[in-house]
């Protein structure tokens, strides 16, 4: 449900501000009469970034990029002799190819060398001059769009990020613990690939906080180092199951007893954690308690059939336990910086 009300706010947050954006460029070019409102649309929709904080984070680089963009195809308009359009192009996007490839935020200056070096029917100076402005009042328009109409800061767009990767880790300890101890044969793989591509996301975000220094930032990438870990400690419950291959795991009942308990405290923990709420410490006490009854009860002997599975579960379960430690004083401290 995160994922799809995620995707479903991110498609009409663009859809709105591409919205606005490109009727104030037109409506800006239509009154400053230039007759380049094609230009101005287009540059209006592509400046517009998933977040404010890289709207404003990549506003200068892409004027940067205009103005380059716009010297290079000044220069090939300039040098552009009848019937030789077709040759200043190539070469304008040959200079301006290169320079986006070392510089990629100078991409949008693509458009730009191209608007212009293509030519018009007017003057040079009028051609120069009419495609600058439509380039210019159209970024201007996105930028604009992408700070006042439901605008998203780039922290508000990483914890709406961690809470989807959290309730996936919430649903991986579940049917990874169901497989290792019910027999139950369950397939996580696409549990696995969406933590993957929510945890890139939720990264992308994190680099991208500009606003509020960089401590700040340092606290998201920290919380998503974390969470990564977290991971990790799923992970070795779920080869466990694999290793069991729909085999019940042989283990004491009240070991059992004990498990199911860490399950479900740990499933409250990462409920708590997905609404930015902490986990009392006392519940934070007993999960480690429990984790650590369990580890002090195991008696490691290789000749028993599961024995070192169970060990690699009990580490497993331990590891997730510290990670619940670990998230909490996270989330403690960015609650603390909003």
């Amino acid at each position: 449900m995160i994922r799809h009300d995620g995707l479903r706010r991110d498609i009409s947050r663009l859809a709105l501000q591409s919205a606005a954006a490109s009727t104030a460029a037109y409506l800006a070019i239509a009154w400053a009469g230039t007759g380049e409102a094609f230009l101005a649309v287009i540059s209006a929709v592509l400046v517009l970034q998933a977040n404010r904080d890289q709207t404003i984070a990549s506003a200068w680089i892409r004027i940067v990029g205009a103005l380059v963009g716009t010297g290079v195809g000044m220069a090939a308009l300039a040098l552009t002799a009848e019937g030789t359009v077709p040759l200043s192009l190539a070469a304008t996007m040959l200079v301006m190819g290169g320079l986006a490839a070392w510089k990629p935020g100078w991409r949008y200056g693509l458009v730009a060398a191209a608007a212009l070096a293509v030519g018009s029917e007017a003057t040079f100076v009028e051609t120069a001059r009419d495609r600058g402005i439509a380039i210019f009042v159209g970024a201007a328009a996105g930028i604009v769009a992408g700070l006042v109409v439901w605008p998203e800061s780039a922290p508000a767009r990483a914890r709406r990020q961690m809470a989807q990767a959290l309730a996936i880790c919430r649903e991986l300890l579940i049917r990874t613990l169901s497989s290792a101890l019910e027999r139950n044969d369950e397939d996580v793989g696409e549990l696995h690939s969406r933590f993957a591509r929510a945890l890139s996301a939720t990264r992308d975000t994190a680099a991208s906080i500009k606003l509020g220094g960089s401590g700040r930032a340092h606290l998201y990438r920290e919380a998503v180092h974390r969470i990564e870990r977290l991971w990790h400690a799923l992970i070795i419950i779920d080869r466990v199951g694999e290793t069991r291959r729909g085999d019940r795991l042989p283990i004491e009942p009240d070991t059992a007893r004990k498990v199911d308990q860490i399950r479900s405290a740990t499933c409250d923990a990462l409920a708590c954690f997905e609404r930015f709420e902490r986990m009392p410490e006392e519940d934070l006490e007993a999960l480690q308690t429990a984790c650590r009854e369990i580890w002090e009860a195991s008696e490691v002997d290789p000749r028993r059939d599961g024995e070192l599975d169970s060990v690699a579960l009990v580490f497993g379960l331990w590891e997730i336990a510290r990670n619940m430690r670990e998230i909490d004083e996270t989330i403690c401290a960015i609650a603390g910086s909003r």
